[in-house]
């Protein structure tokens, strides 16, 4: 596994790097760092987050979320950040793991008009 982003904007409402994650030349997900808490205006306040990120369904279950989670922890480190929140919803069982074994430490969670359960979690830079 030979991971790496590549910055692919910077642009958006919000300061935010957004970069493509690849393993070697295959592009295998994306991300996004935004480097102020936001989320879905629908949610509230509480429950922003800095991150989000894809892995391409062919790469799932594979590492590669927990890589590019960790790539872009030291990506925040070089911008003087100094934790990140992120939310995965209780039945997203893997991004959760992923989040918990990138150092992620359960907040809270909310419950939205849908009954759907999202969880908050920080970690510390």
């Amino acid at each position: 596994m030979n991971i790496r982003l590549e910055l692919v904007s910077t642009e958006g409402p919000l300061p935010t790097s957004t970069y493509d994650a690849y393993d070697g030349d295959v592009k295998i997900g994306m991300a996004q760092l935004r480097h102020k808490e936001a989320g879905n205006p629908t949610l509230p306040e509480n429950m922003r987050s800095h991150v989000y990120y894809e892995v391409e369904p062919a790469y799932q279950g594979k590492g590669y979320g927990t890589k590019i989670l960790e790539l872009i922890k030291n990506e925040a480190k070089l911008l003087g950040m100094h934790e990140l929140f992120l939310t995965a919803f209780d039945t997203n069982i893997g991004s959760n793991k992923i989040i918990q074994k990138n150092g992620g430490e359960y907040l809270w969670d909310y419950i939205n008009p849908e009954g759907k359960r999202l969880l908050k979690y920080k970690i510390s830079l």
